[in-house]
């Protein structure tokens, strides 16, 4: 509205009638004052749904292609906030959800809520499709009941409902206003969740991610990535967007219903490389140049280079110049390191490695000195009650291959 000096006056009258202006013209303070009060003030710690991860009272958006695990996860996260248990490892605040789960058939709804969610406290659904209806049972249960969390599965399926197009910003502001104000109580969060397009990017109008303060992504990582286990478990990457520190992406693993953290995207690509150096290197005891490692792993040079050079930190690894005769620089060569033997392995012509493996004449197992072994260890689950295994240990880790002393 426009409002003219000659009109001020009664404009000020109106706003007072129906409460929305805190005084006269001239009034203020109550909202707006000066800056050096406030920075004098203690900094204001941030609140968290999730530690370190989802804060609350914000609204916000989870993304991610179809059949990514969307669902699944918000499940999860539900269960650790009505326990106050873990999510990815990061403590929850305790609180009560609603679940608007409108994407999925009734029937997979309710079995999904029967398997991973009977018998917790304070979950309150709506399954089925949207419908304007629910929009105001749920601002009434905010109201007074102010969950931790509110759900809206999907964002979507409240445009169909009022014949709206997703790119349509104008129209993409005036269905997401009425979620935000849910969370003006700052205690609910409110997470959307929505589709990525071809390109990964959420999909639609860009006012429906600048509209929000963080960003969930959840996607499927690259394929050597997903090498992460020896079972058909599901393997993910979560990544966050939002407007204070960054946070580095989490893998995580979904399997009977649990979520398990296996830790930041660069500790999982590390660990993956470690192995495939440990691997390779089990059937070379004559061992192999960075070079050669680089080019049979097809992997970036500077990575493997300081893998490299972290196992030989840790003597799991260690280094020996190529003593043969002939022309040029000896190499440095890396070998899995046996305990007990620091010299180089017993020198042989490619003609003689070849003779031998005619032969059938196995190299020598260097596992049978090592001091420690590759093998699978099985997931301890005994508590499913917050959604998540937390991996601390060898004891406690999924299906894939460790060091044990």
């Amino acid at each position: 509205m426009t409002v003219r000096p000659l009109d001020a006056a009664r404009y000020l009258e109106q706003q007072q009638a129906t409460g929305e202006t805190t005084g006269a013209p001239g009034a203020w303070g109550t909202h707006i004052r000066p800056m050096a009060d406030l920075l004098a003030e203690a900094d204001i710690e941030p609140r968290w749904l999730i530690d370190g991860l989802i804060p609350a009272g914000w609204p916000g958006l989870l993304a991610g292609e179809t059949k990514v695990g969307k669902t699944l996860l918000v499940l999860g996260l539900t269960a650790a906030i009505v326990t106050g248990g873990l999510f990815l490892g990061k403590p929850a605040t305790r609180g009560s959800v609603v679940l608007i789960l409108a994407d999925d058939p009734p029937a997979l709804s309710k079995k999904r809520l029967s398997e991973l969610l009977a018998g917790l406290p304070d979950v309150y659904v709506s399954i089925g499709r949207w419908q304007p209806a629910i929009f105001t049972e749920l601002a009434a249960i905010v109201a007074e009941k102010a969950p931790a969390l509110v759900v809206v599965d999907t964002l979507v399926k409240t445009v169909s409902s009022v014949g709206g197009d997703e790119n349509d910003s104008s129209q993409m502001d005036r269905i997401i206003e009425p979620f935000i104000k849910l969370c003006t109580n700052e205690q609910t969060t409110v997470l959307l969740i929505h589709h990525v397009n071809k390109a990964g990017l959420v999909r639609g109008s860009t006012a429906i991610e600048s509209a929000l303060p963080f960003v969930l992504r959840l996607q499927r990582p690259d394929k050597t990535a997903q090498d992460t286990t020896s079972d058909d478990a599901q393997v993910v990457q979560l990544s966050w967007d939002w407007k204070l520190e960054p946070i580095e992406p989490v893998m995580a693993r979904y399997k009977d219903g649990l979520w398990q953290r296996l830790g930041t995207a660069s500790e999982v690509k590390a660990e993956q490389r470690e192995r495939r150096i440990l691997a390779l290197l089990k059937d070379r005891p004559d061992g192999l140049t960075l070079d050669g490692i680089v080019e049979d792993l097809h992997a970036r040079r500077q990575d493997v280079a300081g893998t490299l050079k972290d196992l030989t930190t840790r003597e799991v690894l260690e280094t020996y110049k190529d003593t043969r005769e002939g022309p040029g620089r000896r190499p440095l060569l890396y070998r899995r390191k046996v305990l007990g033997n620091s010299s180089p392995p017993p020198t042989t012509t490619q003609a003689e490695r070849n003779a031998n493996a005619a032969q059938d004449v196995p190299p020598e197992d260097p596992d049978a000195a090592l001091p420690w072994v590759l093998h699978s260890v099985p997931v301890d689950a005994p508590y499913r009650g917050d959604g998540i295994q937390e991996i601390g240990g060898a004891a406690t880790l999924p299906l894939v291959e460790v060091f044990e002393p």
